[in-house]
């Protein structure tokens, strides 16, 4: 397995970085570089391990994640909504998992217009092999953060997110 350092991680060591980085470029700033950093990590090891694994991608893998919430199928433009991209994006993603067998395309009863997409058995049983395997690589690269942290952490990122939300429509901060 690759190493963090061998990708060209930048890791801080110890509290002395992190307090430098936070006085020069103040605490908000440095918190928000690194949550992101932390989710892209994240993301390239589980996009690395879905195509290393089972030659899939993480766009793939959500749309099966999609269509096992539904148990009749979606629509491709319910899908778009939910994955929060173009139809056409959505169009070739189905048409690569069609190919593969692990979705169906059907017309709708009520209107020609509309395709529904939904999995099938051999869908359905790779969705949950990748889910359950994504479940214990997400395990591992928390492995090192105890569970009282983890606990903490939720709790601080749930708060950070009501905060972004408040920000973003307006509200005002309350005093600290």
């Amino acid at each position: 397995m690759r190493s963090a350092a061998h990708r060209g991680v930048f890791l801080f060591d110890g509290e002395a970085g992190i307090s430098e980085t936070l006085a020069r470029d103040g605490d908000e700033a440095c918190l928000w570089l690194q949550l992101t950093t932390c989710s892209s990590l994240i993301e390239i090891e589980i996009r690395q391990r879905l195509r290393d694994e089972f030659d899939f991608t993480p766009a793939r893998f959500d749309l099966l994640a999609q269509l096992a919430q539904s148990k009749t199928g979606m629509a491709l433009s319910d899908v778009s909504k939910h994955m929060m991209v173009s139809q056409s994006n959505v169009t070739a993603l189905t048409n690569r998992l069609i190919r593969n067998g692990h979705i169906r395309r059907a017309t709708s009863s009520t209107d020609r217009r509309v395709q529904i997409i939904s999995l099938t058995a051999q869908g359905r049983s790779m969705f949950r092999k990748m889910a359950v395997q994504r479940s214990k690589w997400i395990a591992e690269l928390f492995a090192h953060v105890s569970a009282k942290n983890r606990i903490m952490l939720a709790k601080d990122l749930a708060g950070l997110k009501q905060s972004i939300a408040h920000a973003i429509a307006g509200d005002r901060p309350r005093s600290r």
